[in-house]
């Protein structure tokens, strides 16, 4: 037994084979280290990144619980972890990550979690890991999350005793974090709708793809993805998958139409794109139910690439700009 590394709960060393350490934490979950790189850490994390210890640990809950492995401490990957769009940044993000981790747990109506003098207990099924499903920096700002969701109309806070409290997900919370779970928070994916023009396609692999990739996302247009099936239906679960869609209208393609409308129904965020060149062209004119939207018009690949970056850091939950 010892410390966490992160969130300072006792843990267990489960595997150790001379280069590397397996420890499972009930509130992190499992994380090997080399030995090579376990200093280097142990330092970053009291020096420089003191402060960040518990984002390390939401998402090390978080990525236990959806590849069900150990995340694997090497050279630079703290750095990479700290980087990673998918965490939670703001407080508002993560009070409602929080809303969507307890969702997850447990989707129990009326499903109880009780406050007893500043400390959270579950009845009847203590979670050790509610601190790593909010994000919270400590017990105490823990509570105030609770109490902050209850505000918000997500939770609902009785007085059980004079010391005690009890919360509930509210039908609003319910109702919220599915909706969280229907934008697919922790997706990292953005589709292409385009037309296969060569201009177009360069446009993609100049612009668009790099623009996405620099926010932390990765386009995909459906002729990168090899498959046996109907191109319409591949076309509707790659959207499904996505965090947002990028359309660009250029030449009035028919099938950017659809999937445009598609993933707007979906309540899927679309950037409307176009060729300024062609829009500005007599004659050439969008489609009239998309032009109250606002849409880039693009005058060349570092026009599109700067205008989109922009909007995507702007429009997007999760977006964030990659040093590199």
């Amino acid at each position: 037994m010892g410390k966490c590394l992160f969130c300072d709960h006792e843990c267990t060393e489960v595997q150790n084979n001379g280069a590397v350490s397996i420890s499972d934490c009930p509130n992190c979950g499992l994380f090997s280290i080399s030995y090579s790189y376990a200093s280097t850490l142990t330092n970053a994390l009291k020096n420089c990144h003191a402060d960040k210890k518990h984002l390390i640990a939401g998402y090390l809950y978080e990525f236990n619980k959806d590849s069900q492995e150990p995340y694997d401490f090497m050279s630079g990957s703290l750095e990479n972890l700290l980087n990673d769009a998918r965490i939670p940044r703001t407080p508002m993000q993560r009070l409602e990550r929080f809303l969507l981790n307890l969702y997850k747990v447990d989707d129990t109506i009326g499903k109880m979690t009780r406050i007893n003098h500043g400390r959270v207990v579950r009845v009847k099924e203590r979670t050790p890991c509610f601190l790593s499903l909010s994000y919270a920096k400590n017990e105490s700002e823990l509570i105030g999350m609770f109490d902050g969701l209850a505000d918000l109309g997500y939770m609902i806070k009785i007085r059980h005793t004079d010391s005690m409290y009890d919360y509930y997900i509210s039908p609003k919370g319910f109702e919220r974090a599915e909706q969280l779970l229907s934008t697919n928070i922790d997706s990292r994916t953005a589709f292409i709708a385009m037309g296969f023009h060569d201009d177009l396609l360069e446009a993609c692999e100049k612009a668009i793809k790099p623009a996405c990739d620099k926010c932390g996302f990765e386009a995909l247009l459906i002729s990168d993805k090899p498959h046996n099936n109907g191109i319409t239906d591949e076309i509707m679960a790659e959207i499904k998958r996505s965090k947002f869609v990028i359309v660009d209208f250029t030449y009035n393609n028919n099938g950017a139409y659809f999937e445009a409308g598609y993933a707007q129904g979906l309540g899927r965020p679309v950037i409307r794109c176009c060729k300024k060149e062609w829009f500005d062209t007599d004659g050439n004119n969008l489609h009239f139910d998309t032009r109250h939207y606002n849409t880039i018009l693009w005058k060349s690949h570092d026009d599109l690439y700067e205008q989109l970056k922009n909007n995507i850091i702007v429009n997007i939950d999760g977006a964030i700009l990659n040093k590199a």
